[in-house]
């Protein structure tokens, strides 16, 4: 795996095993994802935020 796939799984890890209420922080999350794979990282937090609120 390269090291932006590594990352891609341990911020996902961290965002799905998040409580209601905590707050990620994330620098550089660009630094090494592609393009289309940023988007898709960026929409799933995105989804799983909402989810969590609604929840």
């Amino acid at each position: 795996m390269s090291a932006g796939e590594q990352k891609v799984f341990f911020i996902l890890d961290k965002v799905f095993s998040a409580g209601k209420y905590s707050l990620i922080l994330i620098d550089e999350i660009d630094l090494l994802l592609h393009d289309k794979a940023l988007k898709n990282l960026i929409t799933t937090i995105n989804e799983r935020a909402i989810e969590k609120i609604y929840k």
